[in-house]
């Protein structure tokens, strides 16, 4: 059965959909349910997960007339996790001090600005600063969550490419 899961690009592609899926309703529950408003970062780390949903779909569905197409849309989808592991490598970075965010994050040096962009600046900052921890647990962030389930991800989508395309050469 757990082979299926790899060899199978159909039920490989379903399990790309439902667990970014998971992420996402994920990210959306604790933002509106549990008031964890997101940083900047936070909003980036979702849109990879948005466009493998899609790329997973296409994958799914191309899956019973054309399993190249299928496969290649699978390892799109492996390049979107591989994308948002970064992304989140990066946050996680950030919230532990370890290199500045991005402008963006609230952050960064303002001695060189004026009174009017310094204004400016903090009339548009986001809310919530990247560099701070809204929830943890065990120590890990969700953006360590987040880098993690992504990192697992990218490795089961290209594991499931590869095993799709061995299945499909020896057929």
């Amino acid at each position: 059965m757990l082979i299926r899961l790899f060899n199978d690009t159909q039920n490989a592609a379903s399990v790309v959909v439902f667990t970014s899926f998971l992420a996402l309703s994920a990210a959306l529950i604790a933002q509106y349910f549990f008031e964890l408003h997101p940083c900047v970062l936070c909003i980036y780390q979702r849109i990879p997960y948005v466009f493998a949903i899609a790329f997973g779909l296409i994958s799914y569905g191309a899956a019973k007339q054309d399993k190249d197409i299928a496969n290649l849309f699978l390892g799109v989808a492996g390049v979107m996790f591989l994308i948002n592991f970064g992304i989140a490598g990066f946050h996680v970075g950030v919230e532990n001090g370890w290199w500045e965010g991005l402008s963006e994050c609230g952050g960064g040096d303002t001695s060189d600005l004026t009174l009017e962009e310094l204004r400016m600046q903090i009339l548009n900052a986001p809310v919530v600063k990247c560099n701070e921890v809204a929830w943890s647990l065990f120590g890990i962030s969700m953006a360590g969550y987040n880098a993690a389930l992504s990192f697992f991800l990218t490795i089961y989508s290209f594991l499931s490419v590869k095993k799709g395309l061995e299945h499909h050469d020896a057929a």
